[in-house]
């Protein structure tokens, strides 16, 4: 099973953690199963730049990643399992800062009993948002409090569970933008009561692509 001594060795840490940087990573290639229309997009749209955090910490003697599911009434993004994190503001210093921010915002919790070990790819949605995933170590989340009009619950989902390959589906769906259509197929990770999938279930097969 990963360790914590192991997650830290796999990642390269938060110093290089700039929008600068963020902005150069927006320009590599894609490693994940992403919208249809998330190439086009990078290529031709200005894309929207923003944060979430990946945050990992020991739950019960095992390594668990926090996830949340928005409430139901939200207008966009409705019923999703996301990561806490939001659209990069003028005031945030990095993509660091706007991920802490909106977790702090969102479920309460404290930067002080975060440690930034690294990011995952950026992953670009068709919606038109490229999202810098920031992933953390929790020390203490004993104290999360959940701001109901951005979530409506917290769960944790077992590391164990993201490694075992056979957890990982793949769906299709077919979407139409501009009188065209698009096939779309994506990775959905069903845990429990839970359809995780979009661009949180492509974001977790990239951290299993690396701690694999």
């Amino acid at each position: 099973m990963t360790n914590f001594d192991r997650l830290i060795e796999l990642f390269a840490g938060s110093d290089q953690i700039s929008h600068n940087y963020f902005d150069k990573l927006t320009t590599d290639l894609f490693t994940r199963k992403h919208h249809p229309l998330a190439k086009e997009y990078k290529d031709k749209v200005n894309l929207r730049p923003s944060a979430v955090l990946v945050p990992i910490c020991n739950f019960d003697d095992e390594i668990k990643i926090i996830l949340t599911k928005r409430p139901d009434k939200l207008k966009d993004h409705a019923g999703q399992i996301s990561f806490p994190g939001g659209k990069i503001e003028k005031m945030d210093s990095s993509p660091i800062d706007t991920a802490l921010r909106e977790a702090k915002e969102e479920i309460g919790l404290n930067s002080k009993n975060v440690r930034v070990i690294g990011n995952l790819d950026v992953y670009i949605t068709g919606t038109g948002y490229r999202i810098m995933p920031i992933v953390c170590l929790v020390s203490d989340y004993s104290s999360l409090k959940i701001n109901k009009n951005e979530v409506d619950e917290v769960f944790f989902l077992p590391l164990k569970f993201l490694m075992d390959s056979r957890n990982h589906k793949i769906e299709i769906a077919t979407y139409e933008v501009d009188n065209k259509k698009y096939d779309y197929d994506y990775y959905v990770l069903p845990y429990k009561d839970y359809h995780i999938w979009g661009a949180t279930a492509g974001m977790l097969i990239n951290l299993y692509q690396i701690l694999k």
